[in-house]
């Protein structure tokens, strides 16, 4: 006997998860972070999250989220959420990127900012959710 789970549960599977960084209190927790050419989704959590070792967070931890949001001008920024010291992951985050010459944001409301001032609506963006390739 076939099973429909989306019948079960209202409407397609791939749309019933939400975007990280949207919930409430998740917005503290989650940080995208941009790729570029030759940056792997794995490749480019292993450098960030590990950048500058020893890492100073002392407890928690963090993982490649496997949503994607590509802004409208084509940055496409791959989700990182983390549990823990959540002040020193940020740090450790959002630092990284800086230092790597990559962006970093984070969801505020219904919008993404950037770290270098650009913000754009979510619904102006491709948002990929369980698309991450690895």
């Amino acid at each position: 006997m076939d099973i429909d789970l989306e019948k079960i549960h209202g409407g397609k599977i791939e749309t019933l998860r939400g975007i990280p960084g949207i919930d409430l209190g998740e917005p503290e927790t989650v940080r995208y972070v941009s790729t570029r050419k030759g940056f792997t989704p794995r490749k480019l959590f292993r450098t960030v999250v590990e950048y500058k070792l020893p890492v100073v967070v002392q407890n928690g931890a963090a993982i490649l989220e496997e949503c994607v949001i590509t802004t409208p001008d084509g940055v496409v920024l791959h989700a990182i959420m983390f549990s823990g010291d959540l002040p020193e992951w940020r740090h450790q985050i959002e630092t990284a990127a800086s230092e790597l010459g990559l962006l970093s944001a984070q969801i505020v409301a219904d919008t993404i900012v950037l770290s270098d001032g650009r913000s754009y609506a979510i619904s102006d963006c491709d948002v990929r959710v369980d698309q991450c390739s690895w």
